[in-house]
């Protein structure tokens, strides 16, 4: 009773990024709660809350309000008041800080696990008929460039630039997949002879850019549609 408590509301997992978080004492709204943006999926909403006498066997609710939801999400919790004595007070001023070095350490490891996850997965070149493709899945932000190459023969080193398309999509877990396609080679190249195609990824995740190639002259992609060229580069 008549100690300052921070009550934290954490709502994550979410997608698309609008959402709604109120806080309530039984039917009145608490206007002086603040919410804070962890990442395009997750919040954190925070009510710092002094107890008293009259609120004792009030309901305190977190009100969570989103596009996906048939109704609002509610978690509740009932005021219980204890008159806490001296020597109990610095047992809760323990308690507290013990409380806020967990909360604090889960929004580490949180950030750790959202940052691992939104890094680019670069997959494979594919080749269907005349058409190169290069997928890149689970990254954010969006912002993300991926140009192409041609080298005849495969050791040039003065490569011809490839038009390309590339095609987006949202993911749930609020990243991003992507889809490269190049244009046709048509002009650029002798089919007849051996010639790598590359595709050079840059992102603010990635330290450096990342590359795939695809060769005409590995015996896997003779007369065989889509197969890959074994020494490309690991993905990370």
């Amino acid at each position: 009773m008549n100690v300052e408590q921070k009550l934290v509301c954490n709502v994550s997992g979410f997608y698309p990024e609008s959402i709604t978080v109120n806080w309530f004492l039984n039917d009145t709204l608490l206007e002086n709660a603040k919410t804070r943006r962890i990442s395009s999926s997750a919040i954190e909403s925070v009510y710092l809350f002094t107890p008293t006498e009259q609120n004792r066997g009030m309901e305190l609710r977190c009100v969570v309000e989103h596009g996906t939801l048939i109704s609002p999400h509610v978690e509740r919790l009932r005021v219980q008041v204890t008159d806490m004595t001296p020597q109990y007070k610095l047992h809760t001023v323990f308690a507290s800080v013990v409380l806020v070095l967990i909360i604090g350490v889960g929004t580490i490891i949180f950030l750790f696990v959202k940052q691992k996850k939104s890094f680019p997965k670069v997959k494979r070149i594919t080749r269907s008929s005349a058409t190169f493709s290069l997928a890149v899945n689970h990254f954010y932000p969006d912002n993300i460039t991926v140009c192409w190459k041609v080298f005849q023969p495969p050791s040039s080193t003065e490569p011809h630039n490839i038009g390309s398309t590339t095609v987006m999509h949202p993911n749930q877990d609020g990243t991003f997949n992507a889809t490269s396609t190049c244009e046709s080679l048509r002009g650029l190249i002798r089919e007849d002879e051996p010639y790598i195609v590359r595709a050079v990824v840059e992102h603010n995740k990635l330290k450096h850019p990342k590359q795939r190639d695809w060769r005409s002259d590995d015996k896997e992609n003779e007369g065989i549609k889509g197969h890959f060229d074994k020494n490309q580069l690991q993905e990370q």
